[in-house]
């Protein structure tokens, strides 16, 4: 007797914490906004107060709030406007993995666009408890070298 894909799948993870993968995508476009609209606040808001950041993976662990909220301002007082676009979010139990690509613009430096893999940890009402990025200068490239997506739709859920 054969047991298909589904089935195997399901007996896989059952029993594993899972999030609402709605919500979960939703609080991730919100994170995303939040650098659009250039809104360290709301972005905060979205996070536990002891979360855990690693921008990138391999650098220095963030934990608490107070450490992360440094390094955005750190990032955003840089000069940049930020555009991220996501093209994959995939949830899973109460972590997803998403790629996007953050398009960043100075006035007076050519735009450049970096692709980010982000590992993302969320709790029962659906706040980021961990986020680590994957990126490398490699990841990062003029931005006419880079094919931009034209929907922010794009991706699983």
């Amino acid at each position: 007797m054969s047991t298909s894909a589904s089935e195997m799948a399901a007996a896989l993870l059952h029993g594993t914490r899972a999030g609402d993968p709605a919500r979960m995508r939703a609080v991730f476009e919100a994170y995303l906004g939040s650098w659009r609209a250039g809104d360290p606040e709301a972005r905060a808001a979205l996070f536990v107060s002891d979360a855990v950041v690693e921008d990138p993976v391999g650098g220095p662990v963030l934990r608490g709030m107070t450490a992360v909220r440094r390094f955005w301002a750190d990032a955003e007082g840089a000069g940049y406007a930020f555009d991220p676009r996501l093209e994959l979010f995939i949830p899973c139990g109460s972590e997803a993995l998403a790629r996007f690509v953050m398009r960043m613009t100075k006035d007076g430096q050519p735009p450049v666009a970096m692709t980010i893999h982000e590992v993302l940890g969320f709790d029962g009402q659906h706040r980021l408890t961990s986020l680590r990025a994957f990126w490398t200068q490699e990841s990062i490239a003029q931005l006419d070298e880079v094919r931009m997506p034209d929907d922010y739709s794009l991706g699983y859920m």
